[in-house]
C-alpha cells in the first residue's frame, strides 16, 4: 500500500475499530500524522491549529493502531499498554512492527471491509444456477 492509499484508507475508516491494517498502511499513516503535527507545531504554534489537528487525528490514529493489532492477531485492548510507562510503550511498539499474521479461520476481523463479487456456499455447489455464478 502506498502513502496516498494508506492515508485515504485510515481517514475513510475514521471510527472503524474492526478489521485489519497492514504494516505499510499503519506506518504510512503514522508518518502522515507526524509530518502534519510537526508542520502545525512549527508554523502555527501561537494559534489553536496544532490542538485542532491533534484532536482531528486522534480517533483515526487510535483506530489504525487497533486495526494493526488485529493484523498481528492480537486484541485491540493491547492498546492499553500505552498507560504503562516505558515498558508498555516498548511492547506496543514491538507489536506494531511485527509482520502481519494470517487470520485464524474463525477470526471476526478477517474479511471486514473486503468486498467480494461472489461467495460460494454449499448450496451453490449442490445446485448450480446461472444466478450464483460470478460474471
Amino acid at each position: 500500500m502506498n502513502f496516498r492509499d494508506s492515508v485515504r484508507t485510515c481517514l475513510h475508516k475514521y471510527f472503524t475499530f474492526s478489521g485489519r491494517a497492514s504494516r505499510s498502511e499503519y506506518w504510512w499513516f503514522f508518518l502522515f500524522c507526524a509530518v502534519i503535527e510537526f508542520v502545525g507545531n512549527s508554523f502555527f504554534s501561537e494559534t489553536g491549529i496544532p490542538q485542532l489537528i491533534s484532536l482531528l487525528l486522534f480517533f483515526p490514529s487510535l483506530a489504525a493502531v487497533v486495526r494493526r493489532l488485529h493484523d498481528t492477531n492480537r486484541s485491540g485492548f493491547w492498546i492499553l499498554l500505552i498507560f504503562v510507562p516505558v515498558i508498555g510503550w516498548v511492547i506496543l511498539f514491538i507489536f506494531l512492527v511485527l509482520p502481519s499474521q494470517p487470520a485464524p479461520p474463525n477470526d471476526p476481523h478477517q474479511n471486514v471491509g473486503i468486498i467480494t463479487d461472489h461467495v460460494e456456499t454449499r448450496s451453490d455447489k449442490d445446485n448450480p444456477s446461472p444466478v450464483n455464478k460470478p460474471s
